[in-house]
């Protein structure tokens, strides 16, 4: 008897562990995919700061060239030092989203914005204040064209980021629905396999006692399930019955005598 409730307590633990594992397995696979999703956003949010500061940059440029105001040519420096300090500081994780093998290195062009800038302000230096009638060509398309790249690239890793943000989002929706699923298939599995090795036994159980109570003593047939835990019960059930009988043999014998 020991033998086979280790039997059945093993079946149980082996249910229970199986469950745990499924649990655990869905468990990391969506801890992974937020995380991620996490990461995505950081670099969303890196991109979309550079991107904005880089279209300030824009605007503050082509004031510059407009008004020929010196004002102008600092807040570009300025912003220009945010971008800087955002790519500097995040670096390795911002040209991961490279994706395109072809495209122009950010570094590079933010640097060669830098000089140009710079060659800009010694040119202001050396002409003075009165920058009316001053040509900057060529260095101003020069800026002009790495100020229009970087405000490419910048919005490119944008959209791939969304864009991948919106995939993984996708994905954890169907992990989702996958786990509920696999969880809605294993509670029927379990109460299948509860109600056929415990209720439906038990049940045999209720019926035979009906019958006893009707003075019907047919033995119980073997029990539906192969728990050796329900054999010995439904044994020990019968003997009841066949005792039952011969003491109800016994008392009709004794009224006949």
């Amino acid at each position: 008897m020991q033998k086979a409730t280790f039997k059945m307590r093993r079946k149980i633990i082996l249910a229970f562990l199986f469950s745990l594992l499924s649990v655990l397995i869905f468990s990391a696979f969506s801890f992974q995919v937020h995380r991620e999703i996490g990461h995505r956003l950081r670099l969303l949010e890196l991109t979309d700061d550079m991107f904005h500061n880089i279209l300030e940059l824009r605007r503050v440029e082509k004031n510059f060239f407009l008004y020929r105001r010196v004002a102008s040519l600092n807040e570009a420096e300025t912003y220009l030092s945010r971008v800087e300090e955002i790519f500097l500081g995040h670096e390795t994780e911002i040209l991961r989203l490279k994706k395109n093998p072809q495209q122009p290195d950010f570094g590079r062009i933010l640097t060669s914005y830098r000089e140009i800038l710079t060659k800009i302000k010694l040119q202001i230096d050396r002409v003075g204040p009165d920058l009316a009638n001053h040509n900057f060509s060529p260095l101003e398309e020069s800026l002009r064209q790495q100020g229009q790249e970087l405000l490419t690239i910048t919005e490119n890793w944008e959209k791939e980021e969304r864009l991948l943000i919106d995939r993984l989002f996708q994905r954890a929706m169907i992990l989702f629905i996958i786990s509920v699923v696999v969880f809605l298939a294993l509670g029927i599995i379990v109460a299948f396999y509860l109600s056929r090795m415990l209720v439906q036994p038990l049940f045999q159980m209720q019926q035979a006692m009906d019958k006893i109570a009707h003075g019907d003593f047919t033995p119980l047939p073997e029990p539906p399930t192969s728990s050796e835990e329900f054999f010995a019960l439904f044994r020990a059930f019968n003997r009841m019955i066949r005792e039952l009988e011969e003491h109800q043999e016994q008392l009709v014998q004794s009224r006949k005598i």
